[in-house]
């Protein structure tokens, strides 16, 4: 399952979501925003899931300038069992 936005309703989001998962089923969250980062790794923990975080970051590099691009985290949670 991909959350890509969650609108406001991340806990129930995941909840929902992890309840559905299989044994070895997988949630990701897409995280633009540093609350999501913060939130969703211990509400898919709660939820049983085994966490992991990764970090993407982007370099737009044109001429001379240099933009440095708001970092994406992406959460995956794996259903144990």
């Amino acid at each position: 399952i991909f959350i890509g936005g969650s609108g406001g309703n991340l806990a129930e989001i995941i909840s929902l979501s992890a309840g559905r998962l299989k044994a070895g089923g997988i949630l990701v969250a897409n995280a633009v925003l540093a609350s999501t980062a913060t939130a969703a790794p211990s509400l898919m923990a709660e939820q049983g899931l085994q966490v992991d975080i990764s970090e993407i970051r982007v370099t737009r590099k044109q001429d001379d300038k240099v933009e440095e691009l708001s970092p994406i985290t992406l959460i995956r949670g794996r259903k144990i069992g």
